[in-house]
């Protein structure tokens, strides 16, 4: 008899939200984590006074959305106390500055107030992605697996187009376009090569399931899922990283911990990054040649410089919002080159996350965007980095560089460091329109006992994606029951 029924390599929020579901259902569940926090992205850090977010400043968590509703079921929605934020996100650029605002119909109304002449596009473009979110969402939401047929329509009518494309074909006042586009970092990819599925729905989940923060940080997120596990028998083991995977035939039975101690479980589900699930800790005997060529056709997505700010004062009347992208060069597929081609020597854009109505108040994370590849020598080269982005912006934001009581710096290697995604990626693979870019990879393996689950996979990175995913993959594995 396996010591477990359910061994879960690592707690990101995927692998937690899988991990509580099956402990629901009555089965006796591990986590196995190699940091000393739980919850991958979704944790905090503090240096001296000062509270950080590692990653995560704005999730959809409105009551009626489906993160809230996965929660209820679980019994656990009242442990966490969600705070709108004003905006969904600023944008700005030398010429234009535009402020999305979170819900449905006040992107709308505002939208169209400020394009009069582009009301009827708007409205048309609109519903269309009303209907896409609907089609998307509905499954789940019944606890179904099964995929829409407007979903379906719609994945097939878009293949290989480009959400710039998409959106063309309803809009053409540029600005208009750039308030649209202006997320695009997320994906790791320019309007001109993002495809339309992935974006259309992280623009659309904020839009019906609104944009919070989480009084006491995203950390209480993933200790209400991991509470779930543990009132139901389960257990969760920091400091334990998995170094193999032992088999017998196609299914796996057992795995190691670097402390030596070896586990057997009935499933496994990896929460880790597929490079090294199927690189690493599977044997060589049982890896799959189509796994192994497909990952080799996908890419990672940005990591990132982040400069974590510890502040004497609140700076709400220096950077009102709580996303702000600003962009130093208007066009986006230059950024994208530079970035891609590890020519980013200089700042062509900064992320500024400030969580106004958090407990945070008094910190400020700036990003931006970066490969893993451009430097072998992080530990110095990040500071440089760090001097570049605070210098511009100072000059953004006059005034900024004297409330600045403490400074910490991350990297992609600080990335990869502590949550063990491959090139410290923020979101998984890339999102291209390209072959492969909307399918990522499934929850199956080729192994009937090994399931993946996390922002590798549909549809891609960021905290909503992630519990969708983890719900997914535990709907997967009691199908297979």
């Amino acid at each position: 008899m396996a010591d477990f029924d359910v061994a879960v390599l690592g707690s990101g929020i995927a692998g937690l939200t899988c991990g509580a579901f099956l402990a629901k259902q009555g089965m006796k569940v591990l986590v196995l984590e190699k940091h000393y926090q739980i919850g991958g992205y979704t944790h905090s850090f503090k240096r001296k006074k000062f509270h950080f977010e590692s990653a995560v400043h704005s999730v959809p968590l409105g009551t009626n959305g489906l993160i809230m509703h996965l929660l209820r079921q679980l019994g656990v929605d009242q442990q966490i106390t969600p705070l709108e934020l004003p905006s969904m996100y600023h944008a700005e650029w030398y010429d234009y500055s535009f402020t999305m605002p979170v819900w449905y119909d006040d992107v709308k109304s505002k939208m169209q107030s400020v394009f009069p002449d582009q009301k009827q596009q708007i409205t048309k473009l609109l519903d269309e992605m009303r209907q896409i979110y609907d089609a998307f969402i509905t499954p789940v939401l019944q606890g179904s697996l099964e995929e829409t047929s407007y979903y379906r329509n719609f994945i097939y009518q878009h293949l290989n187009q480009s959400y710039k494309d998409y959106l063309c074909s309803f809009l053409n006042d540029p600005n208009l376009l750039r308030a649209f586009y202006s997320q695009w970092p997320y994906g790791s990819n320019p309007p001109s090569r993002a495809p339309v599925m992935y974006y259309v729905l992280m623009f659309t989940v904020h839009a019906f399931e609104g944009s919070h923060y989480l009084k006491g940080g995203f950390g209480t997120l993933a200790n209400a899922l991991a509470s779930v596990i543990t009132s139901n028998g389960g257990e969760i083991r920091t400091k334990a990283e998995v170094t193999g995977l032992k088999n017998q035939g196609t299914k796996i039975t057992e795995l190691t911990l670097n402390s030596g101690e070896v586990i057997s479980a009935d499933r496994f589900i990896s929460n880790l990054s597929p490079y090294i699930l199927h690189n690493q800790l599977l044997d060589p005997s049982i890896r799959n040649r189509i796994w192994l060529r497909r990952l080799n056709n996908l890419k990672t997505s940005f990591s990132a410089v982040a400069l974590y700010l510890g502040l004497n004062t609140s700076i709400s009347d220096l950077i009102p919002n709580n996303i702000h992208f600003h962009f130093l060069d208007n066009d986006d597929d230059r950024i994208y080159e530079r970035i891609i081609n590890n020519r980013s020597s200089d700042i062509d854009h900064l992320l500024f996350l400030h969580p106004r109505t958090s407990d945070e108040d008094h910190t400020l994370t700036i990003l931006t965007y970066i490969q893993k590849s451009f430097s072998s020598q992080w530990k110095q080269d990040k500071k440089v980095f760090a001097e570049k982005m605070l210098s511009e912006a100072e000059i953004l934001f006059p005034g900024l560089k004297n409330r600045i009581e403490l400074t910490e710096i991350g990297s992609p290697a600080t990335f990869e460091r502590y949550t063990s995604n491959t090139d410290g990626a923020l979101y998984g693979f890339e999102n291209t329109n390209e072959i492969y870019g909307e399918a990522k990879i499934p929850s199956t393996t080729h192994l009937p006992n090994l399931f993946q689950t996390g922002h590798w996979g549909k549809p891609g990175g960021g905290v909503w994606n992630s519990i969708y995913n983890g719900y997914i993959t535990f709907l997967t594995i009691m199908q297979k029951q």
